[in-house]
C-alpha cells in the first residue's frame, strides 16, 4: 500500500490496493485502521506529484469529514478534474494542427504530458502527540514533549486516537500545530464526558 500511485493508471487501482491490504491485514494483530489507510494513501498520492492542490484541499477539510469514504470520493473526483484539465490543455496545443484532443494513455510517461513525477519515497515516523513527521528520532516511544494521555505504544498502524497531522512545517509552525491539536483533543475529551 505504500508504493506510490502511478498517475498514468486509473485511481481505482489505488483503491483496489488499499482494499486488498486491509482485507489481508483484517483479523490479524496488524489490522490497518482507516486513519492509517488515509495517511498511507495520501503519501502514495503525494509521491505522484500531480495532486498538490487537491491534497491541500483535503487537508483543509474538518477532521470529522476526513473519513476513508470521503477520502476516496474526494480523490476520485480530483483525478477526474485533473485528467479533464490535462486533456483540455493538450487539446489547445493540438488545435493549431487540427488534431483531435489527446487523452492520457496508459504507459505514456507523465513528463510527456507536462507533469512531474516524484520518484523518491519519503519515510515518515509517527508520534501520538505530534503526528507523522520525517524525523526517525521522534516517535511515540521517543517523544520528548508528550501531551497529557500520550500513548507511547501508538504507531501509524494503531494510532490509538492520536494526532493525524502530517508534519512538514518549520519548528515554530510545528509547535503551533501541536498546541492546536492538543487543544482540539482536550475539547473533544470534555465534550465526550458531558
Amino acid at each position: 500500500m505504500k508504493a506510490p500511485w502511478n498517475p498514468d493508471d486509473d485511481i481505482a487501482t489505488l483503491w483496489t490496493r488499499i482494499k486488498d491490504a486491509q482485507d489481508f491485514a483484517r483479523g490479524t494483530s496488524f489490522a490497518i485502521t482507516d486513519d492509517a489507510t488515509i495517511i498511507l494513501a495520501l503519501e502514495a498520492i503525494e509521491a505522484a506529484g500531480v495532486m498538490a492542490p487537491y491534497i491541500n484541499e483535503w487537508r483543509r477539510k474538518e477532521y470529522h469529514l476526513q473519513t476513508l469514504a470521503n477520502f476516496k470520493a474526494h480523490f476520485t473526483t480530483a483525478n477526474k478534474v485533473r485528467l479533464e484539465e490535462l486533456t483540455a490543455k493538450q487539446a489547445g496545443v493540438h488545435a493549431a494542427s487540427a488534431a483531435r484532443p489527446a487523452t492520457p494513455t496508459k504507459g505514456k510517461p507523465l513528463q510527456d504530458l507536462g507533469g512531474a513525477r516524484a520518484d523518491k519515497l519519503i519515510t515518515l515516523h509517527y508520534c501520538w502527540t505530534h503526528g507523522l513527521g520525517r524525523s526517525s528520532d521522534h516517535t511515540s516511544k521517543t517523544c520528548k514533549t508528550p501531551a497529557p494521555g500520550h500513548h507511547y505504544d501508538a504507531t501509524i498502524l494503531d494510532m490509538k486516537g492520536g494526532c493525524r497531522l502530517v508534519v512538514t512545517l518549520d519548528s515554530k509552525s510545528r509547535r503551533e500545530a501541536s498546541r492546536q491539536a492538543r487543544q482540539t483533543r482536550r475539547e473533544q475529551a470534555s465534550q465526550s464526558t458531558n
